[in-house]
This record gives C-alpha cells, structure tokens and sequence, in this order.
C-alpha cells in the first residue's frame, strides 16, 4: 500500500508549495474568481505541482465573502495514475480553524477533523498567499507554510469509511475536476459514473454519493477564430438530480469556467489568468 508523503494525520498538513523538498517542479498556476447571483463573492487561488515520486499535488486558496466570510486551504496529493493519496484541508470561520484529514488505507478512508482557535498573531498577518503574478516568466514562488498555533486542539471527529478503489475525494473547487478528467480520459459523448467522498462546507465533513462526468460536446470558438473550442463536461449526482454542474475546459483540461444552481442562484467561477509552465 502507498502511503502519503506528509504523513497520517492533520497534525501532518504540509501546506507549503515548491520550497517542500517533496516537489519536482511547479506545472501551472492560476487565479479563478468566484460569482453568487451575478455577483463576485471570491477568489481562488492554485497551484498544480509534481512530486518527485511521480505523483502530482493540487494546492488551492480560496477566499470567500459568501455565505459567510472565511479562507479555505486545501491540499490534495495523487499517484501517477491520478488515484487519491490524501487530502488536508483547512477553514477559518467566526475565529475558529478546523482541520481536516482524509488518509486512504486500504479499503478504508481515515477521516480525522480538529478544531483550534486562531491565535492573534495569524489573525494579524492575514491570509496565507498562493498568489503568483502568472504572467511572469519566472514568478518567484510563494515561500507559504501552515503557521504554528499553540492554543488547545479539541478533536471533533476521528473514524474510518469504506473506500474503494478508484474512489475521489471532492472539495467546492474547480481544480478537483482537472483530477478525475485526467483518471477517467473521457472522450466526447462519453460519461463514466463513480463514487466520491465529497468535503461538505463549512464542516468538513465526509458525504457520500455517486456521481457521474459526462464529456458532452465541444463548444465552438468564439469571433476569435484562432482560438481552440473549449470541452464542455456535465456532471449530475445520484438521488440529487437538480445537482447539476457545467463546466469548460481547455485542451489540457484546466477549467476555464464553472456554474451550478446553488441555494436558488446561479454560482460559479471563471479563469482570471493562468501560466503553464510544464
């Protein structure tokens, strides 16, 4: 059994990006902003990196003023074969940082969440920063890691979930649908449905469904006919079929755009800027 890199638990979050001696190379890095009812509510972040043992490592930021302001980290790391390793994530919310750990072992998924208080001192220096100027030839990297906090930890769950192979694990962001294109290389007028641990906001919390991805077509190009069409995928839920999601990707299978129905809303995100540097 592979295990991950960083370790078995929350307490092992290795929130940093290419100064961690376990990363290759950096391969891309973007900006999405994030809309709620035509207006915008966020920013997000990314970074997309090798490891050295030939898996890859996505690192999302997401800054959100709605439904209620707070600042979420994630961090998932995958084999070669883009199948899950593990994935830690962080929310700051009302001045509480709950930390989460889905560790895969075996047949069994290790979910461990923990709550801390955020000390002065990170309230004061503000967010943690993917941000890179992606139109830099060589941006300088961002040199981030998850800042110590010494005030009391209050476990709140720690239990295991059946997880078979070839599972996901999701988080509300669009670089979570760059992962299963790449395991499930669809190809247009295709869909192939699976299961997936998704991380429920703002509690972390692990729900299981099953969804499915469909490659439906491919759009045309804009007035600008230089430009590649982009590859629209749909994907539903099962039990939920007013869960529906569309989303656009270029031809390396970065979206470029996101919407879903939320809370009676159109919600989404769309590329601001971003470099692929592979």
């Amino acid at each position: 059994m592979k295990r991950p890199l960083v370790g078995q638990s929350a307490g092992d979050f290795d929130y940093t990006t290419d100064q961690s001696a376990r990363i290759a190379r950096r391969m891309a890095h973007g900006v999405y902003r994030i809309t709620h009812a035509g207006q915008e509510v966020g920013e997000e972040a990314w970074t997309l990196l090798a490891l050295l043992n030939g898996g890859y490592r996505v690192m999302t930021e997401i800054d959100l003023q709605w439904p209620t302001r707070n600042e979420q980290r994630v961090q998932l790391d995958v084999d070669d074969r883009w199948n899950i390793l593990g994935l830690w994530a962080q929310i700051d919310i009302s001045g509480v940082r709950r930390v989460a750990a889905y560790i895969p072992s075996g047949n069994r998924l290790n979910v461990e969440l923990t709550d801390l208080a955020i000390s002065d001192e990170d309230q004061r220096s503000g967010k943690w920063r993917l941000r890179s100027d992606v139109n830099a030839l060589n941006p300088i990297p961002p040199r981030l890691s998850a800042s110590p906090i010494m005030a009391p930890r209050k476990k709140v769950v720690q239990h295991q979930l059946i997880f078979e192979p070839g599972t996901h694990i999701d988080f509300a962001s669009a670089m979570f649908n760059y992962v299963v294109l790449k395991r499930l290389g669809l190809t247009p007028g295709t869909a192939a449905p699976f299961s997936s641990v998704v991380v429920t906001l703002p509690s972390l919390e692990p729900l299981n469904i099953r969804q499915t991805y469909r490659y439906d077509a491919d759009e045309p190009p804009g007035p600008d006919i230089t430009q590649a069409p982009l590859r629209r995928y749909i994907i539903t839920e099962t039990g939920s079929p007013d869960m529906l999601t569309t989303f656009w990707c270029d031809q390396r299978d970065i979206v470029q755009k996101q919407e879903l129905m939320l809370n009676g809303a159109l919600h989404g995100c769309e590329i601001v800027s971003y470099r692929w540097q592979q």
